[in-house]
């Protein structure tokens, strides 16, 4: 009955026009920005202005259909500044011991990869109508989820949680990224109990998942000359950066997405939004001198364009958290470039912590006494690799951040920012706040 006809599907801040379709006779549409009334419509055009204030924050916009009798008729929702799924997948438990897999795509498109885990092992399975279930004992949850790939770097997936009564657990679920402390192990859904909460309401935690991760990579296209040369000449048997950091697993992704944004084409020669192309490199590499692992050549110096760094980076925690896994994003800067970003350093921190997104910030450069220089500054803490042995402590911080990492499924749909802490256990934090750990 009503649906909103503008979408927003790029990063949004600041006063924007917002207009929804009404299919029948309303009194009036309502429009509400993370639970809160910004306006009250009685009359076409069902038409306002919302301020997604100056602050970059996943947000929920909301427009609601009253009936005659001002009762509540409809209500459509949007997310804002958060991945906007391309595509579904659902799990659901045939027999006790078997489960069904099926998806929804745009364009009808087929997986390209389907990777199933089974209380975070991973799983054989020839038809995706019936998986197999292994045997389990009944004392304690466990879970089945799964990860699809499609065309393009689409990705989806899917939790089913089986009870001890061999009954699953069939509800909308949120991940929440967390980090433990350096001597835990892996969190019992038993000790996590009461341990996040929605506007002190608690959250149900149904699976904990130590499974692959995804790192994003934004590098300043200048760095291509001085990764080219430290590498070359510091580890040249091991070219490849990343993969000489032994930094990545065999089953992680490494994402790469470029600082320099194109302007999409729109329909009858219109310019559309300002996308950042992103690359996927599934061998968890770097090449040296090459962004995207050989999908595009060296940028001489002279051709280096206009980048926009910041932006990227806001891109990337996109990225990363698209997924549902355990994520990082890495920023690799020089000090000679001039960042063209519409927002800056400190914003699009602040807003990769609410994604619950680590960040970590390297350069190739010399560091003075640990100053960084100007071009750095909002960046927070940034590591050099001028050094070799940088490399190798670079590299275990990464490793260190993944693998303190676990993502918790949460019973319910809730924006990663408004679920918060409440009696946690003192060695576990949200990931991605108060910096890369």
């Amino acid at each position: 009955m009503i649906e909103f006809l503008t979408l927003f599907l790029t990063l949004v801040t600041g006063p924007r026009p917002v207009t929804v379709e009404v299919d029948g006779a309303v009194s009036a549409v309502e429009f509400h920005l993370d639970g809160e009334l910004v306006e009250r419509r009685t009359e076409p055009p069902w038409s306002t202005e919302v301020d997604f204030g100056s602050q970059l924050q996943p947000r929920e916009l909301e427009a609601v259909a009253l009936g005659a009798d001002g009762g509540e008729v409809d209500r459509v929702s949007q997310w804002i500044n958060l991945p906007r799924p391309r595509a579904e997948a659902r799990l659901k438990l045939v027999t006790p011991r078997t489960a069904s897999l099926s998806w929804e795509a745009l364009d009808q498109q087929r997986p390209t990869d389907i990777e199933l885990t089974f209380d975070n092992r991973e799983l054989a399975f020839s038809d995706p109508k019936a998986i197999a279930i292994p045997p389990y004992g009944t004392e304690e949850p466990h879970y089945l989820a799964a990860q699809l790939t499609f065309p393009g770097e689409i990705q989806a997936g899917a939790v089913l949680t089986l009870s001890g009564e061999l009954d699953a657990v069939d509800s909308e679920l949120t991940a929440i990224p967390i980090r433990v402390g350096e001597q835990a192990g892996t969190p019992s859904l038993e000790g996590l109990a009461g341990a996040f909460s929605v506007r002190d309401r608690p959250l149900k935690p149904v699976a904990v998942d130590h499974g692959p991760a995804d790192v994003v990579v934004v590098q300043d296209f200048r760095v291509d000359h001085e990764l080219f040369d430290r590498v070359r000449t510091t580890l040249p048997d091991r070219p490849h950066l990343l993969e000489a950091m032994d930094a990545l697993g065999p089953r992680d992704r490494l994402k790469v997405v470029e600082p320099a944004a194109r302007v999409r084409a729109a329909g009858k020669g219109g310019a559309g939004p300002m996308v950042f192309p992103t690359f996927s490199i599934r061998d968890g590499s770097i090449v040296p001198g090459v962004v995207a692992g050989g999908l595009r050549a060296m940028v001489a110096e002279e051709d280096i364009p206009a980048q926009r760094l910041a932006d990227a980076v806001a891109v990337a925690g996109k990225v990363a958290a698209q997924s549902n896994r355990r994520r990082a994003v890495v920023l690799i800067l020089s000090s000679k470039t001039r960042d063209e970003s519409r927002f800056d350093p400190a914003t699009v921190r602040r807003y990769l912590e609410e994604l619950r997104v680590p960040l970590h910030v390297w350069t190739m450069e010399k560091l003075e006494d640990g100053e960084a220089p100007p071009a750095f500054a909002g960046w927070g803490p940034v590591k050099s690799l001028y050094r070799p042995r940088s490399l190798a402590s670079a590299a275990q911080e990464l490793d260190d951040s993944l693998q303190r990492q676990y993502v918790v499924w949460v019973e319910g749909r809730h924006l990663p920012n408004r679920v918060r802490l409440s009696q946690a256990p003192a060695d576990l934090r949200l990931a991605g706040s108060g910096g890369a750990t």
